[in-house]
Formats: C-alpha cells, structure tokens, sequence
C-alpha cells in the first residue's frame, strides 16, 4: 500500500525520541504500523485489533513472514561461513518481534 491510500500522512508524523511507541487501535491488517516502523522509527509499532477474521489472517502472514525470513538467515549464514553461530544468534534476536 502506498502512503498516499492511507488515511493519513504517517511520515509527517515526528517522534518524541527513539523510545517511543507507535500504537495504532482498530489496527485491520496492520498496514500503518509497517509504515511506521520503517519511516518514523519508533522503538515499538503496535497494532491492536479485534475483529477475529483479521487477527487470523495477520497472524498468518507474520508467522509465514517469520518462516520465510528465517530460511533466508539460514541459507547467508551457510553460503557466507564468515558468520559465527552466536552472531547468529545475536542477529535472530536482533531481529524478533
């Protein structure tokens, strides 16, 4: 989706700090909170929503985002052998959310 569909500029919106959070209530399918976490930055982007057809299916695509990228940090950290296990590791955690 691209910003000018949603219903509000989000990259105009300015941070307190880095350890703010972007919290965004009626989340749908949490397309703000994507725009958010790559142009605004916050520490946390957090998505509430209730209807349960649409927690069902971004839980879905999380869980299949998460599977996807995963195989892809396994197949650098094989085809690269210049990564240790624990930068790995390091990475992975860096990574999760």
């Amino acid at each position: 989706m691209e910003l000018s569909k949603l219903p509000f500029a989000i990259k105009d919106y300015r941070l307190e700090s880095e350890q703010s959070t972007f919290l965004d209530i009626g989340s749908g399918f949490g397309k703000p909170n994507f725009h958010a976490a790559m142009q605004v930055y916050p520490k946390e982007s957090i998505g509430i929503e209730i209807v349960p057809a649409r927690v069902n299916y971004t839980m879905d695509q999380k869980f299949e985002f998460e599977r996807l990228y995963n195989q892809i940090l396994k197949k650098e950290a094989k085809s690269t052998k210049k990564i240790s296990a624990k930068e790995l590791s390091v990475l992975k955690e860096k990574h999760k959310a």
